[in-house]
């Protein structure tokens, strides 16, 4: 935020495949076919920038003039949602081994499952308004530091040993006939 107001460098739309805008005669809109890794919205056809602002313009209840599309972009990524979440789970499991040399491998599946779902939750919060203040916005959509070093020690308190450990506690604690004392 820079003086109470947003700034944002570039507003992305992001799609695992090429984006095709078919041809439209009674728009006059050319076929075209956005293949570059990243395409600035000011590079699509004109009647096409228009129909888009008007979308935003109706869905906003917004004046058509006050719609800017100069920081609009699309990106092609080829990463599926599915590789995505796979990469960030590794990602995490790199960080948590570093961080926490005390935390076990099959604890890190939980703990991102665990984030992903509280970051879910707090994403889909509909309550603020659309010009709600930061403060606001942090507070019901954000995830604090605190949320994920609790959710975390929370998962190395209750993870549970691997069989082959408790097997061996077992041996060692328990002879044919008696328990140790």
């Amino acid at each position: 935020m820079k003086d109470g107001k947003w700034v944002i460098e570039e507003l992305g739309l992001i799609t695992s495949c090429v984006l095709k805008i078919p041809y439209s005669k009674e728009d006059g809109i050319p076929k075209q076919i956005l293949n570059s890794e990243k395409t600035a919205f000011s590079k699509i056809d004109v009647a096409t920038q228009e129909r888009v602002k008007q979308k935003i313009s109706e869905a906003l209840s917004i004046p058509i003039d006050k719609v800017d599309l100069s920081k609009f972009v699309h990106m092609r990524t080829m990463l599926s949602i599915a590789k995505h979440r796979d990469i960030a789970e590794q990602h995490l499991s790199e960080f948590l081994l570093k961080s926490y040399p005390n935390i076990t491998l099959n604890m890190a599946k939980p703990i991102f499952n665990t984030l992903v779902e509280l970051m879910s939750e707090r994403q889909s919060y509909e309550a603020l308004s659309d010009d709600a203040d930061f403060g606001s916005v942090r507070k019901y959509k954000g995830v604090s530091k605190n949320d994920f070093t609790r959710i975390i020690d929370a998962a190395m308190l209750v993870c549970i040993p691997p069989l082959e450990d408790i097997v061996f506690v077992f041996a060692i604690l328990y002879r044919p006939g008696r328990w140790l004392e």
